[in-house]
């Protein structure tokens, strides 16, 4: 589901900026910016928008213990179930998405925490093709002033790219 070349420009984006490779924890992981990266991909022989999107561990994981206040480890939850449920809530509630002009529901595939990074993976069954995709992306605004969401879009060959900055919220993707 997630392309290596999107992996590759990801981990490229963070080595441009110095000590990020190197956070260990919470406590040393002050970094000079914040950035989740979220790649939608029709995969039209199964019908299936997929949705990735990657995060700082550290940042998701502060912000959802604020929001929830419930202690949230994505690297060894004690209760799996429980937190798959916050961490899709909030998904749902700062990523949405119409597909064609209709509103579209997400489906939670499920999330991984790889090195620093948090994956988050989740599905719009049923989409045949891509004309319009309008995204509504707050993901960590309430939390960093200076937040950015990055989007890609793949569909039929295609890929289209976007920069979201507080206070911009929506984009929408022509094909």
């Amino acid at each position: 589901m997630v392309s290596l070349l999107f992996k590759w420009s990801f981990f490229a984006l963070l080595s441009l900026h110095p000590g990020l490779s190197d956070l260990q924890s919470e406590k040393s992981a002050a970094h000079p910016f914040y950035v989740s990266v979220t790649e939608f991909n029709l995969n039209a022989s199964e019908n299936n928008l997929e949705i990735s999107c990657k995060l700082f561990a550290d940042d998701f994981e502060s912000n959802l213990r604020r929001q929830y206040k419930s202690k949230i480890d994505l690297t060894n939850p004690q209760d799996v179930k429980q937190v798959e449920k916050i961490v899709f809530d909030y998904l749902q509630k700062h990523l949405q998405l119409k597909i064609n002009n209709n509103d579209a529901a997400l489906q939670f595939v499920g999330f991984e925490k790889e090195a620093e990074a948090a994956w988050c993976y989740m599905q719009v069954p049923g989409v045949k093709a891509l004309n319009k995709l309008e995204v509504k992306n707050t993901i960590l605004y309430e939390a960093y002033d200076s937040q950015i969401n990055i989007m890609h879009v793949m569909t039929a060959g295609q890929r289209k790219s976007a920069k979201l900055q507080q206070p911009e919220q929506t984009w929408t993707f022509q094909f």
